[in-house]
């Protein structure tokens, strides 16, 4: 895919449009409706926020203040209940193995080949579908039970990029990433397809070329839960800072 190609269909994704009150509010991009949601729970009245987000690099702003990809404090919270589920699986995987304007019949244009790295294993559980784990309108439900499910009861979760992606590789990010340690599950990423050191530093994860893999230690997995909270979450700071742009 072009460069001029791919931004054209960035466009799609972060498609703006302008309320009556002046502001800008993006649309249809998972990254809004949680973030969307991450502001209602916070009592701030996102309608009157101008919300950018940059897919490419892996942030938000929200009247002019900068954010990470964030997640509602609701799920959060639900993921005492995954915490709890027995991992009765080594490496999993739910989702797409491409994406749009790739050629899809071109197997090493998608994810397959590096889903292939760990299919065969004993204890994969790799699916590939179309359904997304963020609900169509923000307040439908929390979260989608059955892919945290499946990841929660996972010791590794396989977090590949897309091979080829046009995007800044610098930048490179992952919501696979954050929800495995969302569910106390190890991230395992591609030498291939690596995700940004900006994004991963700090938390504890595994590469796809191990001779083995051994039951992760709870420790670490404790440790990445603490850490992606505090980094994907809206802080109380953040939520002053927003509030008082609205006065």
């Amino acid at each position: 895919m072009e460069k001029a190609e791919y931004y054209r269909w960035m466009k799609t994704l972060i498609e703006t449009e302008q309320d009556g009150n002046n502001h800008h509010v993006t649309k249809r991009s998972r990254d809004t409706k949680l973030l969307k949601k991450s502001l209602h729970e916070a009592g701030i009245d996102f309608t009157k926020c101008a919300i950018l987000i940059n897919q490419d690099q892996g942030y938000s702003k929200v009247n002019g203040i900068k954010l990470n990809i964030m997640y509602p404090i609701s799920y959060w919270n639900a993921m005492e209940t995954y915490h709890s589920m027995k991992k009765t699986n080594w490496f999993q995987f739910k989702g797409k193995n491409y994406i749009p304007l790739q050629d899809k019949e071109n197997p090493d244009k998608t994810r397959q080949p590096l889903l292939d790295q760990f299919s065969s294993r004993a204890g994969a559980d790799i699916v590939i579908t179309t359904k997304g784990s963020i609900p169509s309108t923000f307040s439908v439900k929390t979260l989608d039970e059955e892919y945290y499910t499946a990841m929660a009861k996972s010791r590794y979760v396989l977090c590949p990029h897309y091979v080829d992606n046009p995007g800044t590789f610098e930048h490179m990010w992952s919501y696979r990433f954050i929800e495995a340690m969302m569910v106390k599950s190890m991230p395992l990423l591609y030498k291939e397809t690596p995700l940004s050191s900006n994004f991963t530093n700090g938390f504890n994860f595994v590469w796809n070329d191990l001779d083995s893999y051994p039951e992760p230690d709870q420790s670490l997995l404790d440790e990445n839960f603490a850490k992606a909270k505090e980094k994907h979450s809206l802080s109380a700071e953040n939520i002053t800072n927003i509030k008082n742009t609205l006065i």
